[in-house]
């Protein structure tokens, strides 16, 4: 919550030492808006005047006091702002979820539900909502629908690249140029085209875009298609050279103001590595 000390108040003077807002209020501070300066060290010794804007931490069940001292005419504080608190801890919530994922992870490595991890999941997910834990309201919200969206665009372009044959065309023209250094070099060069296309793209679309053209390449060389389809797996998720590659740079880019060619300069050595790493242990692993 963020608190304005008002004129009357008996803050007015006060270090946040003496006030203790703690022992009163519970309320934890954590910065000050003092004058024009916004200060977050050293906040016991800050003398409060009318008009600094406490931003504090707050007991969820003790939001309502604050809110009826507020009402009273010699109110030690305005609030200003509400964020929207963490729900105080279910024990018997917390209980059934916790078995509900520890169900999921047993079924689906032993076996032990038809459909794998995706009936597992879907399951877990509707005994969530029937025990309460959930509400079909919070289901709905917590579904990122623009991923849905653009895995349903994604797999459509893969689709129509199969369907005209593009996937094989680039296929061919890959298998051509790197086939004399034999199945890794083609690899290789496969994981180095969808790491550069997942640094444009987001890795959703390059998996499902370049997936096909994978697959072709280990049809046209006779080869098995897992090593060549773990290949773009690990590519499309190796996202470091620019902040638009994956979401979480581009978290960061703006809250850590940082710099495109920032990227670059941590990005770029960082690729190569995992690309020769993939290009050695790739084969070890997912054999031709």
């Amino acid at each position: 919550m963020e608190l304005v000390i008002t004129a009357t108040s008996p803050l007015n003077g006060q270090t946040l030492r003496e006030a203790d807002l703690l022992r009163k209020y519970r309320a934890v501070p954590l910065a000050v808006r003092h004058r024009e300066d916004v200060v977050h060290e050293r906040l016991h010794d800050i003398e409060l005047r009318s008009g600094d804007v406490i931003l504090a931490e707050v007991k969820t069940h003790y939001i309502a006091t604050l809110k009826k001292l507020e009402r009273e005419p010699d109110s030690p504080f305005a609030i200003l702002t509400e964020q929207e608190g963490i729900a105080a801890f279910d024990r018997t919530r917390f209980t059934i979820v916790a078995a509900v994922i520890a169900a999921v992870v047993i079924g689906s490595s032993l076996d032990l539900v038809p459909g794998g991890v995706m009936m597992a999941t879907l399951a877990a997910t509707i005994i969530v909502v029937l025990t309460r834990c959930l509400t079909m309201k919070e289901v709905y919200e917590a579904i990122e629908w623009k991923v849905i969206f653009l895995m349903a665009g994604a797999f459509s372009l893969g689709a129509g690249m199969h369907n005209s044959g593009l996937d094989l065309r680039l296929a061919g023209g890959l298998v051509d140029l790197l086939g004399p250094w034999g199945p890794v070099a083609v690899m290789s060069g496969l994981y180095l085209f969808t790491s550069l296309l997942t640094e444009l793209m987001s890795n959703t679309a390059t998996a499902a875009l370049v997936t096909p053209i994978a697959i072709g390449m280990a049809q046209q060389m006779d080869k098995s298609p897992v090593p060549f389809v773990m290949a773009v797996t690990f590519a499309a998720s190796a996202s470091f050279m620019t902040p638009i590659g994956y979401q979480t740079n581009a978290m960061v880019y703006g809250a850590g103001q940082y710099r495109y060619v920032d990227f670059l300069k941590v990005g770029a050595p960082l690729h190569l590595l995992f690309w020769v790493l993939a290009t050695l242990l790739l084969p070890e692993f997912y054999p031709f």
